[in-house]
């Protein structure tokens, strides 16, 4: 290697670095919304699980309160958890035929189970467990008469969050921000 190739490298790297830097220690732009959830909740003694966008935009958050994570058995992560995943399955997925009376099945997709983080009540956990639903849709006809479409699938994703006590945690709509024009 060159040492002008070699000072022209160490530059990109010291360029990449400070402009990696810059970015990072950027405020971000419109994002008051989650500080103030967040802060919100803490004052009531709750904590917020996670946020999320839909593909239209809104926005709803995951929290659970502080009796909630009182009545929540611990666990340190050792062992089989208080509420086996098994069981946890089964109860989520009576919670979706409730809201959901007109499937029979609600096929298991993914999940996960993770640590809330409070340092009043710690070792504490809930699941997240993901499961679609495909519902059968009558299609338009075709405008190409030589096409003939046999079946189509609508396919729905489900998330059912649940406390180590089988407790269902439900998410809430994030309230339109005020316009600052009003």
């Amino acid at each position: 290697m060159f040492a002008g190739e070699k000072l022209m490298k160490q530059s990109i790297v010291i360029i990449l670095f400070v402009l990696s830097i810059a970015t990072f220690a950027q405020a971000p732009h419109g994002h008051e919304w989650l500080t103030d959830i967040s802060k919100d909740l803490r004052q009531q003694g709750s904590v917020l699980l996670n946020v999320h966008t839909s593909d239209d935009g809104t926005r709803t958050y995951l929290a659970v309160t502080a009796d909630q994570i009182a009545k929540s058995p611990r666990w340190d992560g050792n062992g089989e958890p208080p509420l086996t995943l098994t069981r946890a399955v089964v109860l989520a997925r009576a919670h979706l035929k409730k809201k959901h009376p007109q499937h029979d099945t609600f096929p298991l997709t993914g999940g996960s189970f993770t640590l809330i983080q409070s340092d009043e009540k710690p070792n504490r956990w809930f699941y997240s467990l993901d499961f679609k639903i495909k519902t059968h849709v009558t299609p338009d006809p075709p405008s190409d008469a030589s096409l003939r479409i046999t079946e189509v699938w609508k396919s729905e994703s489900f998330s059912v969050n649940l406390m180590m006590d089988g407790t269902i945690l439900s998410s809430q709509p994030v309230k339109k921000e005020k316009s600052a024009n009003k």
